[in-house]
C-alpha cells in the first residue's frame, strides 16, 4: 500500500460518511420537525390546564425551566464578583487561544499552566 492510495481511500471514506450524515440528517428533518410540534402541543396544552406535568400509560410530559446564563458586561460583573467575594462564579480556566498566541510571541509557557500536545494526522482534499 502506499501513501497516495492510503490517502485516496481515507478521502473516500471521508465523503461516504458526510454523504450519509446528510442523508440521516434530512431523513431526520420531518420526525424532528413532529417531535418540536408534539412537544409544544403538549406544553400549551400543560399551561393552558394548569398542569406541570401529566402522567400516562405511554409516558409522561412535564415542565421544566431551563436556564441559560451569559455575560453582558464583563467589567460589571468582575467589580461585583470582587467586591462581594464571590469567586465562585467564575470558571477555572483560561483561553487555549489567548494562551496559544502568548506562547507563540514570547515563546514561553505563562506561569501555573500545563501545556499538553498531541500529534495527529489529517487529510485534505487536492
Amino acid at each position: 500500500m502506499t501513501i497516495d492510495q492510503v490517502i485516496a481511500a481515507y478521502v473516500k471514506l471521508r465523503d461516504a460518511k458526510e454523504a450519509l450524515k446528510k442523508k440521516q440528517a434530512a431523513e431526520m428533518a420531518p420526525i424532528n420537525d413532529n417531535l418540536y410540534k408534539l412537544g409544544l402541543w403538549l406544553q400549551k396544552t400543560l399551561q393552558e390546564t394548569g398542569q406541570t406535568s401529566a402522567k400516562t400509560a405511554a409516558g409522561t410530559a412535564f415542565l421544566q425551566t431551563d436556564m441559560s446564563v451569559a455575560i453582558e458586561d464583563w467589567e460589571r460583573i468582575l467589580q461585583f464578583i470582587q467586591a462581594n467575594d464571590l469567586w465562585a462564579m467564575l470558571e477555572r480556566r483560561v483561553s487555549k487561544s489567548v494562551v496559544t498566541e502568548y506562547i507563540e510571541s514570547t515563546k514561553q509557557v505563562p506561569p501555573g499552566v500545563k501545556i499538553t500536545s498531541e500529534v495527529s494526522c489529517h487529510v485534505r482534499r487536492s
